[in-house]
């Protein structure tokens, strides 16, 4: 089977690209390490031309401080690192006001201390949660693997074709889709989202589902917080119910409200998405294009199981389980058939 000039054109575009030079700078970081001895000079020329791709955002007004770790999948947007850093300052900010509005200018209670606990047990979840929907792969398609010995290497029978990426290089498999933030394909991408700086896929959706849970929980508990103390400062005429003055106190609590209102509503309204496209087995790109399903789906409780990684069980509720792959049972591995 001859590619001809097509699969060279390709082939230079993906040299060009950032995700091959993202590659080359780990295969470069790796060389240098294993190899430094005897190729040390060549080494350092060839790692220093990808320098740049260490920060984590390589926008044109700023450079982030801190640098990529090995093995960390990091999405260099800068819209979306700004959104993360939204989200993370919001949640500090509800913090502070349960903390230091609500709960220490009070006697202590045992109301109290439970509040805190339960409060700041979510806050950490919902944290935690972001932070691995962030900085984990969401299931990304192996760059450049579409060369001419692997697709003669799948021995494809009559009547069976395959879809490559004309930007990856890479062979597509059923229900993946390619992100032009994060310039891969994805495995059962279901959206792009800013606020975690990252796609929604096969590998990572139980963290976005866990996140936007878990942020929903906070927001309810707030507002309830909220009630209750507002209805304390008027009964004592807001001149006991905070360490700050009746205005500081009434504007922060006005904040906070209008935050867990906003972002409660939100979260929820996307945590009912992401249930309802997993127990139709249908993702949100999947569903906005009305594409015909070409999978087997599975049933409720089985992509379910395939979207947490593991048979029902508290660790579902856990960021900090990541998911089995053999659960995934993913039709998105499977080449298409016609």
């Amino acid at each position: 089977m001859e590619y001809g000039d097509e699969f060279s054109s390709m082939r230079n575009h993906l040299a060009n690209s950032y995700s091959y030079r993202k590659f080359s700078n780990a295969k470069f970081r790796y060389l240098k390490k294993n190899y430094s001895d005897n190729e040390d000079d060549e080494l350092d020329d060839e790692y220093n031309s990808f320098d740049n791709d260490i920060y984590c955002c390589d926008c044109l007004f700023c450079k982030c401080p801190w640098l990529i770790l090995p093995n960390t999948w990091c999405v260099k947007d800068a819209c979306g690192i700004v959104c993360a850093f939204v989200t993370w300052f919001l949640v500090f900010f509800a913090e502070f006001v349960v903390i230091f509005v609500f709960i220490l200018p009070k006697p202590f209670t045992i109301g109290a201390f439970v509040n805190t606990i339960i409060f700041n047990i979510l806050a950490f979840l919902a944290l935690t949660s972001h932070s691995f929907a962030m900085l984990s792969d969401p299931g990304a398609v192996p760059l450049g693997n579409a060369t001419p010995e692997n697709i003669e290497s799948l021995s494809l029978v009559s009547g069976q074709i395959i879809y490559r990426c004309p930007r990856c290089i890479s062979i597509k498999p059923l229900r993946a889709h390619h992100c032009s933030v994060c310039n891969r394909c994805i495995k059962k991408m279901d959206h792009h989202c800013p606020w975690i700086n990252n796609c929604v896929g096969e590998e990572n959706q139980k963290f976005f589902v866990l996140f936007t849970f878990y942020i929903f929980l906070i927001s309810s508990h707030a507002i309830f917080l909220i009630i209750t103390h507002t209805i304390e400062c008027i009964d004592q005429d807001w001149l006991q119910c905070s360490s700050f003055s009746p205005a500081v106190t009434l504007v922060l609590i006005i904040f906070l409200g209008f935050e867990s209102l906003l972002f409660g509503i939100f979260t929820l309204v996307m945590f009912c998405t992401q249930i309802s496209a997993i127990l139709s087995d249908e993702t949100q790109i999947e569903t906005l294009k009305n594409e015909e399903p070409k999978w087997l789906k599975k049933n409720k409780f089985t992509s379910l199981k395939s979207v947490f990684g593991s048979e029902f069980s508290i660790y579902w509720f856990c960021p900090f389980s990541k998911p089995n792959s053999k659960y995934f049972l993913s039709n998105s591995n499977k080449l298409m058939d016609v």
